[in-house]
Formats: structure tokens, C-alpha cells, sequence
């Protein structure tokens, strides 16, 4: 076994000790500094232990792919909407429907099926 891979093992059984004495405050523990882990990786780290306690597993996430593909998403989702917007009110004020000065009511849902999350956003779209 790699020694990055022992030490991961060491860190992650020392830290369930940690949790499962309910210290699991990295500020009174120091744990960031003496196992050289980020805090992101100790907040995962602990939520492994935590989980282990219980009983349960968990499939490890890579968190940097995980935060790079929601990233990627809503840029996608950001610049789509932008385009439909700008063409929706250039399309309105050729028709003559809306004079340019309005103010619109504005919905954006975000909907993961799998996670059954569905949180709606208001807001306002100002043209003036």
C-alpha cells in the first residue's frame, strides 16, 4: 500500500476516534495543522467518520469535480438565460409589445429529480 494511502487511512480512522468522542471541532483540535489537511478535506473526512460511526458508507465524491461540474453548470445556465432574456425583450420591443422601460417579475428553478430538489429563485429584470 502507498504511503499516501496509509496515511489517508490513519487520518480517517484517527479522526473517526475524534468524532465518535464527539471532538470533532477542528479549532480545539489543531487537526488541520497536524494532519496537514485542508478544510475541505477535514470537513469530509469528519462527515466520513461520522457516517462510519453509524454504521453506514458512503461512496467518496471527488469534492473538486463535484464543486467544477456545478460551477460549469450554472455558468451554462447563467449564460443561456442571459441570451434568452436579451432576445425575448429584443424580440417584445420589435413587436412593439413593451416600450423598454419595464420592469419584470422574474422566476429561475433549479430542479435535481434524483435528489428531489426543487428551490425556486425571484427576482427582478430591470430594462431601465
Amino acid at each position: 500500500m502507498a504511503h499516501g494511502a496509509i496515511l489517508g487511512l490513519v487520518r480517517l480512522n484517527f479522526l473517526t476516534v475524534c468524532a465518535g468522542a464527539g471532538r470533532a471541532d477542528p479549532q480545539s483540535l489543531g487537526l488541520i495543522d497536524r494532519l496537514r489537511l485542508s478544510h475541505d478535506q477535514f470537513h469530509e473526512l469528519m462527515h466520513a467518520a461520522a457516517l462510519r460511526r453509524h454504521g453506514m458508507t458512503e461512496a467518496f465524491m471527488d469534492q473538486e469535480t463535484f464543486n467544477l461540474s456545478i460551477r460549469k453548470f450554472l455558468k451554462t445556465v447563467g449564460v443561456s438565460s442571459q441570451r434568452e432574456v436579451e432576445q425575448a425583450v429584443a424580440n417584445a420591443i420589435a413587436a412593439g409589445t413593451i416600450s423598454g422601460g419595464e420592469t419584470f417579475a422574474a422566476t429561475m428553478t433549479l430542479q435535481i429529480a434524483a435528489l428531489r430538489l426543487d428551490v425556486k429563485f425571484d427576482g427582478e429584470i430591470k430594462l431601465q
